[in-house]
């Protein structure tokens, strides 16, 4: 995880000459329920952003409401779901275990609510 300043964490989870995209984590000391801390930034072509509430947070966060498949019709990328956001791409290279970078996006949605992290995740 790449620390961006005291309150927000974020990953790069999708790399292409034209395009990235991070997912963003933004801890509040104190939230409302509605508050959006949690982020998907693509930017470059087809730029898009999409946001969890603090509330959505918690709801993905209990459940492990979180896929990813190492496959999709695109060769090196993978396919991730959060929540209620589905099939976004990931560069396999980037995280070439599935099951570690399933962790790795619950350790951030979970920054999103405690405002740390797991220690085991201080060099990702």
């Amino acid at each position: 995880m790449e620390t961006t300043s005291s309150n927000n964490e974020s990953i790069l989870v999708f790399e292409r000459p034209n395009q990235k995209a991070k997912l963003i984590a933004n801890y509040k000391t104190n939230p409302q329920m509605t508050d959006i801390v949690f982020h998907y930034e693509l930017t470059g072509h087809n730029a898009t952003t999409w946001g969890l509430s603090y509330q959505e947070c918690q709801n993905v966060f209990s459940k492990f409401d979180i896929k990813v498949r190492d496959k999709s019709d695109t060769k090196g990328q993978g396919l991730f779901d959060i929540g209620t956001h589905k099939n976004w791409y990931y560069t396999i290279n980037l995280h070439p275990d599935a099951q570690d970078f399933r962790n790795l996006i619950r350790e951030l949605i979970g920054f999103s609510l405690r405002g740390h992290k797991s220690k085991k995740f201080d060099c990702a």
